[in-house]
């Protein structure tokens, strides 16, 4: 649920009725018990799936960026609610209970991509632009990557973060890239 930086600039009705319907469809999942995530209950803290909380990351940008309401504060106050019941005080240990043994060989590759809101939103792909890079590689047999996030500063270059096991084979790492919008087409 990143927001688009085209978006902020050139805000757009139709793009942000887009973004709007998509935050109440994904708050409109969260179940009685808090949750909002597509684990099974018996799976819940179990391997990575604490780390799968990225909703909340998406939903704060949207309260901070786009509208302050009452609604998606609140369905983010519910879900850390429902977190802290699973590894906060009297519950499970976050650090027990998400290490896991990598992904493997389906997890190596990790892509940059650049668009625009037009190509986000095109009905066909043959009405889509996106130039796409390699930034890493991760050569671990327990490769485990993607976790990422990106800004776009004033200037133009993006800076990318991303969660990758590569040469620290017992734990991870987490790396850093910046690159120009150029330097995708030669």
């Amino acid at each position: 649920m990143a927001l688009n930086p085209e978006w902020r600039g050139q805000p757009d009705a139709e793009l942000l009725t887009l973004i709007k319907n998509t935050v109440a469809n994904l708050i409109s999942t969260q179940t009685p018990d808090r949750c909002i995530r597509s684990y099974p209950a018996e799976l819940q803290i179990n391997d990575w799936d604490v780390w799968g909380r990225y909703v909340l990351i998406g939903l704060a940008r949207y309260y901070l960026k786009i509208e302050r309401s009452e609604t998606v504060k609140t369905a983010m106050t519910r879900e850390l609610d429902y977190l802290i019941s699973q590894v906060g005080p009297d519950a499970g240990n976050i650090v027990k209970c998400n290490w896991h043994t990598g992904l493997g060989t389906w997890t190596q590759n990790f892509f940059a991509a650049i668009t625009d809101s037009e190509s986000a939103v095109a009905g066909t792909r043959s009405e889509s632009r996106a130039r796409i890079m390699p930034l890493d590689f991760d050569r671990s047999p327990k490769s485990d990557l993607g976790y990422s996030g990106w800004v776009q500063f004033a200037g133009g270059e993006i800076y990318v973060v991303n969660y990758i096991v590569d040469d620290a084979y017992d734990s991870a790492q987490i790396r850093g890239y910046s690159f120009l919008p150029e330097e995708f087409i030669i």
